[in-house]
């Protein structure tokens, strides 16, 4: 996919409500964007006090209705942490969409993901991290 054709939903997320560290966020990915040359950003998505452990998330619940309706095609977060803290779920919920409508993810903190292998091998990577992590107690 070139990036003219991208349709970019940015997602942001804070556990505990804070509206500067939502809005610090938002203003990293979206000056992210205009760094890369992307185009115009479709929709930024904020969950304000929501955990990631959980897809009971307003936001979160509009930005994957708008990836299912053909509305967004790239994801960009600052971290895949922020995204989901279930990514085995995310992954199997969304790999359709993943390798069909070629979603792309791109986490703005992590190793750009352009390369299809590096992002298989970072996702992966994360998906085993954040199991260990809620198996040792979870985490918001």
């Amino acid at each position: 996919m070139e990036i003219k054709d991208y349709r970019i939903g940015v997602y942001v997320r804070v556990a505990h409500k804070d509206d500067e560290a939502l809005k610090r966020q938002e203003e990293y990915v979206l000056s992210y964007c205009k760094y890369r040359g992307y185009p115009d950003v479709v929709k930024v998505y904020r969950d304000n006090g929501k955990s990631g452990t959980t897809e009971n998330r307003p936001a979160y619940k509009r930005l994957l209705k708008d990836v299912r309706d053909g509305k967004i095609n790239v994801i960009l977060v600052v971290n895949f942490e922020r995204l989901t803290r279930q990514p085995v779920y995310f992954f199997h919920k969304m790999i359709d969409y993943i390798i069909k409508k070629k979603l792309i993810v791109i986490a703005v903190n992590q190793s750009p993901l352009s390369d299809e292998e590096l992002f298989n091998l970072r996702f992966m990577s994360f998906c085993s991290y954040a199991k260990k992590e809620l198996e040792n107690g979870g985490v918001e």
